[in-house]
């Protein structure tokens, strides 16, 4: 049986799409912080985009159909020897539903199954095995260098 989606690199005009999702769903976490929602969308908003900025890659989960509606996606940052996950997002529809797209995106995005990171947590971070969390990353300016193996958030390199 074919798949009813691809797994692809996002496109430009997708990436208001991937924010608006990643900020309105992360916003429900416990995780979020102290954040006053008034200033919530301002403060998240500005992470994610010095994510973007720095060269955050996100891959797209989009239905192979004519319509090519985004199922799901998963931004993240890749070293020789570590993937840093920031944020991984399935629209609630297609969730537990068998299509297995978290566990693609994921395979998409670690195909040699590198040490794995995670900076946003949320409840369905703890089915991510054998990840680490390290929030640390996401707060610097510069891309990781392949630290996550060392195991500590301090041990990132400094700008």
């Amino acid at each position: 049986m074919e798949k009813a989606y691809s797994i692809l690199p996002m496109l430009p005009a997708e990436e208001p799409i991937v924010v608006k999702q990643w900020l309105n769903s992360y916003m429900k976490s416990p995780w979020a912080g102290v954040i006053p929602q008034d200033m919530y969308y301002e403060v998240m908003g500005r992470s994610v985009g010095g994510l973007f900025a720095r060269g955050t890659q996100v891959a797209v989960a989009r239905d192979a159909g004519a319509t090519g509606l985004l199922l799901g996606w998963a931004a993240y940052e890749r070293t020789p020897s570590d993937v840093v996950l920031h944020y991984l997002y399935v629209k609630p529809h297609f969730r537990g539903q068998g299509f297995g797209i978290a566990r693609e995106l994921l395979t998409h995005i670690n195909p040699q199954g590198l040490t794995l990171a995670y900076t946003f947590r949320t409840h369905d971070a703890r089915k991510l095995r054998n990840a680490k969390y390290l929030p640390g990353i996401a707060r610097r300016k510069a891309p990781p260098h392949g630290f996550v193996a060392k195991g500590t958030a301090s041990e990132v390199p400094a700008e």
